[in-house]
């Protein structure tokens, strides 16, 4: 159980310091759900302007932060709900004209966005229950593997975006994602 709330702090420590509007999404797990309404409910509390040595603050180093660590945030944000409504469609259009997509180039991009929010939710599912079948065992949890899979799922999401956009709209995507760094702030221990 400790290491289930290590790797839930983590996660969360990571996820706080995004700036762009963070959703839930339908057929999400529970625990999936809590993470991304705990990161709500802890960016709304004040700024601290004294950063722990132990804290990478993206607004002063966002080159410590890492690509797959910051595309994960980024699409965990822009990915909208299984069933959305107009108004979660029209936050999800405007980031994606944020990041330099077209009208045809949305569309392909918010289905690509939905699958991997879908797998991100299966993946984080999985982890939890295995967390709670190496505690009960008294055995460790396998998180460099839980890590290996979501930097997979990141590529594979990065790969099939860059297929399905313009390589424009690509180089506008990635410079997006690296201005999204500076509102990003992790635990070093999460790299």
């Amino acid at each position: 159980m400790t290491r289930l709330l290590l790797v839930v702090a983590m996660f969360l420590t990571v996820l706080v310091g995004v700036s762009v509007s963070v959703w839930t999404r339908g057929g999400r797990s529970q625990a999936a759900n809590q993470q991304v309404c705990a990161a709500c409910t802890a960016r709304s509390r004040p700024s601290v302007s004294v950063t722990p040595s132990d804290i990478i603050d993206g607004a002063k180093n966002p080159e410590l932060i890492p690509d797959s660590i910051a595309y994960r945030l980024v699409f965990i944000s822009v990915a909208g709900p299984a069933i959305p409504s107009l108004q979660d469609m029209d936050r999800q259009r405007a980031h994606l004209r944020d990041a330099g997509l077209r009208t045809a180039e949305i569309s392909r991009a918010a289905g690509l966005l939905a699958v991997f929010g879908d797998r991100y939710g299966d993946l984080v599912t999985q982890y939890n229950e295995s967390v709670q079948v190496a505690n009960d065992s008294g055995e460790e949890p396998d998180l460099t593997t839980f890590l290996s899979q979501l930097d997979q799922l990141v590529e594979s999401t990065r790969e099939a975006l860059a297929a399905a956009i313009s390589p424009e709209a690509a180089k506008h995507l990635e410079a997006y994602v690296q201005s999204e760094k500076r509102n990003m702030r992790m635990t070093k221990e999460a790299r």
